[in-house]
C-alpha cells in the first residue's frame, strides 16, 4: 500500500505558489490501524510514534526566513484513509481572521492550514485540502502550478483555472481551539484522489 507521500504544507493568509518550493522533505507516513476520532486531541497513541514535520518558511512577503510561528504535523495511513494532525501556533488570543464561515472560504481573508498533494509529482497539478481553527473545511483541485489571482488562484466561491474551488468531495475532519494554538484534524479518502498506481 501507501508508505510515503510528498506534501507541500500551505499555511495562508495569502494567494500561494503552491509548487515554488525549491528544497522537497519526504514525509513519511505511520501504517495504522486504531479507530482516529476526529476531535483535534492527540490521544490516539501512534500520533505520538509518528513522524513530526516542523521548521518551516514563510512564504511572503519573504521565502527566505523562518516562519515566525510554528506549525508542525503528523501524517498516518490505513487502507482506505489518509490522517493528518497538525498543530498551529496562535499569539492572536484566539482572535483568529473568519472572514468567511462557509465552506470553501475565500483564501485571503480566513486564517487555515492548507495541504496540497502533488500525487503525480509532477509540480504542476495536486489536490488541495484547507481547515480553519472552526472546522470549516475547503477543497479545490490545482493546475498549472495552482497559479493564480484572488479571485481564481485565491480560492474564492466559484473560483475557476488554476486554483479550481468548484471541486468537491467527501472528507472528513476536526479542530480545536487551544491557548496558544490550535489543532486540525484531517481524514481524507484515498477514493477521493488519483495517484500513480503502485506509489
Amino acid at each position: 500500500m501507501i508508505n510515503k507521500f510528498f506534501l507541500t504544507i500551505l499555511f495562508c493568509l495569502i494567494n500561494i505558489s503552491v509548487f515554488s518550493q525549491k528544497e522537497k522533505r519526504k514525509i513519511f507516513a505511520k501504517k495504522v490501524s486504531e479507530e482516529i476520532v476526529l476531535d483535534g486531541e492527540m490521544k490516539e497513541s501512534f500520533w505520538k510514534e509518528a513522524q513530526v514535520s516542523s521548521d518551516f518558511v514563510q512564504y511572503f512577503p519573504r521565502d527566505t526566513v523562518s516562519a515566525q510561528l510554528e506549525t508542525e504535523f503528523r501524517v498516518a495511513y490505513d487502507d482506505k484513509f489518509l490522517y493528518l494532525f497538525a498543530k498551529m501556533e496562535d499569539i492572536s488570543s484566539m482572535k483568529f481572521i473568519l472572514g468567511d464561515l462557509k465552506r470553501d472560504f475565500f483564501g485571503g481573508s480566513t486564517d487555515y492550514i492548507s495541504f496540497t498533494f502533488d500525487t503525480f509529482q509532477d509540480e504542476t497539478n495536486g489536490y488541495n485540502f484547507g481547515l480553519s481553527p472552526y472546522n470549516i473545511q475547503r477543497e479545490a483541485l490545482l493546475s498549472d502550478g495552482g497559479e493564480g489571482s484572488f479571485g481564481s488562484g485565491g480560492g474564492s466561491r466559484g473560483g475557476f483555472g488554476a486554483f479550481n474551488i468548484n471541486w468537491n468531495t467527501k472528507w472528513f475532519s476536526g479542530a480545536k481551539v487551544h491557548d496558544g494554538y490550535w489543532t486540525g484534524e484531517f481524514k481524507i479518502p484515498f477514493s477521493s484522489i488519483r495517484y500513480k498506481a503502485g506509489s
